[in-house]
């Protein structure tokens, strides 16, 4: 955990900017190579005591971008309260392969059900007629060669959501393992760029960014 990694903090909310290759939370495997325990054991050391630390939304190992903390019991529910009812807007950027440029647009909506199911020692997702609804709306940001740059606006949150949606429009994420047949070794061009929320205390709109990683500089601005 590097003090870097801090977008927002108050007496309630704390806001980290996740890098690629860490764990939201640990595993039995790994109970400390992980964003949770090192923040805890951060806000730990330098408040000099046990800092009250809940997490109400995660992101894969793979992805970077904003994730938040709870750090007062007293609001927990509340924000645990957001994320069920929908209330906190999400958006990503990802850069994905344009495998066909016939069906590109400038905005479309993705909905085809998920379902999850256990893949060697993880889990993956895959579009079934059995699965939760999983809805995701798409904005085309730029092209490059046979690159996009796609904002992604996730309305649910299913396992691997976004990656399986875009695989589904001839769209995989450069650096997705799981679902780029085309798999090169980069990092997954995935990041989770803002989350907008009534701050539980003062009632008002917050919107919190994560800066993107460097190997987003495929796509200047």
């Amino acid at each position: 955990m590097q003090p870097e990694w801090i977008i927002y903090e108050d007496e309630i909310l704390i806001a980290i900017n996740k890098p690629s290759g860490l764990s939201t939370q640990g595993t039995e495997k790994s109970a400390t190579n992980n964003l949770y325990y090192q923040l805890q054991e951060f806000l730990d050391k330098r408040g000099h005591q046990k800092t009250y630390l809940a997490l109400h939304h995660r992101l894969d190992s793979a992805t970077s971008g904003i994730i938040i903390f709870c750090k007062n019991k007293n609001y927990n529910k509340y924000i645990s309260e957001l994320f069920k009812n929908h209330q906190i807007k999400k958006t990503y950027l990802a850069i994905s392969e344009i495998l066909d440029q016939k069906n590109l647009s400038n905005t479309w909506t993705t909905d085809a059900p998920l379902i999850t199911y256990p893949f060697k020692h993880y889990k993956k997702s895959k579009i079934s007629s059995k699965g939760k609804t999983s809805i995701t709306h798409f904005k085309l940001i730029k092209t490059l060669n046979h690159y996009a740059l796609i904002e992604c606006l996730p309305q649910t949150g299913r396992l691997h959501q976004i990656r399986v949606h875009l695989n589904s429009c001839q769209l995989p994420i450069v650096g997705d393992y799981h679902y780029n047949k085309n798999f090169s070794k980069t990092a997954l061009m995935l990041h989770a760029l803002k989350l907008e929320f009534n701050h539980p205390l003062s009632g008002k709109t917050m919107t919190l960014e994560a800066k993107t990683p460097d190997y987003f500089l495929l796509f200047p601005d």
